[in-house]
């Protein structure tokens, strides 16, 4: 008995030591009525948004109201996997403070040349295993765009000339054919 209570007691201690080190303090969160995870990650210094439970939902959630709730001064890793997206529109992620969106096991096949216009701080962009067949977008400030697993067909030589901080293109299994040049 007092072994259980002394283990018992170390792990509740552990556990509050963890969470006041402010690693991580996770919640649940609803976003447009589905429920996702949030927490703050300390290392990372983002306010994360992790919706990736599969859904019937074939639009991207309405992001202002739930971003403003939490501080438009926070900056944040947003992931939605496993939804039925099938397109970007434009304007789709206007928000200056979002850092790391991960749109990943998706259904995109479009995505709009001004889908990041407003995303100023966005540096890393996922789009694993979609069903993306061109890129006409552009974000200045990505240093980080994976593409994995698409249905990419060609390269124009010009493709990524708009993205001026890129550091890693992951452009692996897609069906590229052909590099169109200038």
């Amino acid at each position: 008995k007092y072994m259980v209570f002394i283990v018992k007691n170390m792990l509740a201690f552990i556990v509050l030591v963890f969470l006041n080190c402010g690693l991580i303090a996770a919640e649940k969160c609803r976003i447009d009525g589905e429920e996702c995870e949030c927490y703050y990650d300390s290392n990372s210094r983002l306010y994360a948004l992790e919706c990736s439970r599969q859904s019937e939902s074939f639009t991207l959630p309405e992001l202002g109201a739930f971003l403003n709730a939490r501080g438009m001064n926070q900056n944040f890793s947003i992931t939605f996997n496993y939804k039925k997206y099938n397109e970007i529109p434009a304007f789709a992620f206007n928000y200056s403070n979002i850092i790391i969106l991960d749109l990943s096991y998706n259904n995109i096949e479009h995505v709009h040349e001004r889908a990041f216009e407003g995303a100023t701080s966005l540096t890393q962009l996922v789009l694993r295993r979609n069903k993306i067949l061109r890129i006409e977008f552009a974000a200045k400030s990505l240093q980080l765009l994976m593409l994995p697993l698409n249905k990419l067909k060609e390269c124009r030589a010009n493709m990524f000339v708009n993205f001026t901080s890129l550091e890693k293109l992951d452009l692996d299994q897609n069906f590229i054919e052909t590099v169109v040049p200038e």
